[in-house]
């Protein structure tokens, strides 16, 4: 059947998308495979729980003859659809309704579908996959993301400017025509054209992320996943892993913040900010991220998921001013890297420059403690070498002679695999109101496993309630 009727097959599958629509199937797939088959089409609604249910599977072909309708009868009770059709191509194209299960001729159905879009997180992954598939091999791993984060934003953009219904119209010209307009609406960066993928690709991921909601709160966390398997080696300094995004968040989330501003010095993909923000109730939530690219994404991101009391800055997170102060201020640096001590003569730990080279964690820390509010907190990730080695003795002493230490905690072995495998721990510091203020003693949790992660985050809880 598809070899029958390739050349004309984009518009057979555009019209046939909206007639379904039209009857109330909000998604629409096409070459849905099943145990022995692969149907051309098939329609679903969804419940009010975002459960998708088959209504119709679709056979498209030139001709009709018993073994087209055998067949189609067929898959279509292997995916439990209630309705089968036949659509015959030719001078008129016609339209043949049964019943799935007594293989009857009926009346065309209508269906009643409680969401336009997806709603379960399981079912956008599962379409994220099917759209990253579509690119594999034109596009380098990091690319796709860009490209499906930007096709993104343009939805959000649509829908905004109330025109969503030009989405299935649009072309590789007139996508970065739009990509153009909505950068410019939100008061982003620059954009890429459009390229390196053909318009049948493109057509193909445009009528798969018809199905996407719009804005999804759950999509910082959804494509944390995808960057994670995609593409490690691009992005390991900018991102975060879904195991150890998880466990900071939880710790967060017993700090019990509920005034102020916060602030990430190292966002990223700003991952872990916006797990944040659902555990912290402030007025502002501030990223910092140095690499241009990476926050435009970010602020992508922020937008698709719905993000509005959150802000992305570019700039580098040692180096901004100290004009404000923070009820809570976070970090994951990046891992195992170093800098140049002359280049941050103004730090302490560097010892007025004199220390050649420093771990960038080291660095932050400090920083942490300056934009710290008294009282407020640090929750850090750090290599678990600086809170023993000889050389990061200068940075030991500014915490404890800033902060009051509330948690030292031991993370798995290679809890930020694929990106690096040093051993990693968090340190949780409340800074000192007066220098007079002393910590009597400090929470020592270690989690080697993630089923431990509820129980000390538990533990750690109920200890800085006894304490405070």
């Amino acid at each position: 059947m598809r070899i029958e009727i390739k050349e004309k097959h984009e518009k057979v599958a555009k019209d046939l998308r909206t007639y379904l629509q039209n009857k109330g199937c909000s998604i629409i797939q096409e070459e849905v495979k099943t145990k022995n088959y692969i149907a051309d089409m098939v329609g679903f609604t969804i419940s009010e729980k975002g459960k998708l249910t088959p209504e119709v599977v679709v056979e498209i072909t030139t001709t009709v003859n018993p073994n087209k309708q055998r067949q189609l009868f067929t898959i279509s009770k292997q995916f439990g659809a209630k309705y089968a059709l036949l659509v015959v191509l030719g001078e008129e194209e016609k339209k043949y309704w049964f019943d799935a299960v007594t293989s009857l001729p009926v009346e065309e159905p209508t269906f009643k579908s409680h969401s336009r879009y997806l709603l379960r997180n399981e079912d956008i992954e599962n379409n994220l996959f099917k759209c990253f598939d579509i690119l594999r091999g034109s596009l380098r791993p990091f690319e796709q993301i860009k490209l499906v984060l930007s096709m993104l934003l343009v939805r959000k953009y649509l829908l905004d400017i109330d025109n969503l219904e030009h989405w299935g119209n649009l072309g590789k010209e007139s996508l970065t025509e739009v990509l153009y307009s909505a950068s410019t609406y939100y008061a982003l960066g620059k954009t890429d054209k459009i390229e390196n993928i053909s318009e049948k690709a493109l057509h193909k991921l445009i009528a798969e992320m018809e199905q996407l909601p719009p804005v999804k709160e759950e999509y910082p966390n959804i494509f944390m996943g995808f960057v994670e398997r995609l593409s490690s080696r691009d992005v390991g300094a900018y991102a975060t892993t879904r195991k150890l995004n998880d466990i900071v968040t939880k710790l967060i989330s017993t700090l019990n913040i509920r005034s102020g501003k916060a602030i990430d010095l190292a966002a990223g993909f700003g991952f872990q900010l916006f797990s944040a923000m659902k555990e912290v109730k402030v007025d502002e939530f501030i990223g910092i991220e140095i690499n241009e690219e990476i926050s435009e994404l970010t602020n992508i991101l922020r937008l698709i998921g719905g993000y509005v009391g959150s802000k992305i800055i570019v700039d580098d997170g040692l180096q901004i001013k100290n004009d404000n102060t923070y009820t809570l201020v976070s970090f994951e640096p990046p891992i195992g890297s170093v800098a140049l001590g002359n280049k941050y003569i103004d730090f302490k730990i560097t010892n007025e420059g004199k220390r050649r080279r420093i771990d960038y964690s080291e660095l932050f820390i400090e920083k942490a403690i300056e934009l710290a509010e008294g009282k407020g907190y640090i929750v850090a990730v750090v290599p678990e070498g600086i809170l023993f080695s000889s050389s990061s003795e200068l940075v030991r002493k500014l915490i404890l002679d800033k902060t009051i230490v509330k948690a030292v905690i031991s993370l798995p072995e290679h809890i930020k695999s694929p990106y690096t495998g040093i051993k990693l721990s968090i340190l949780v510091l409340q800074k000192k109101a007066n220098e007079n203020e002393e910590g009597v003693e400090f929470f020592a949790g270690k989690i080697d496993s993630l089923e431990d992660v509820d129980e000390v985050a538990g533990a750690f809880k109920k200890w800085n309630v006894k304490e405070v």
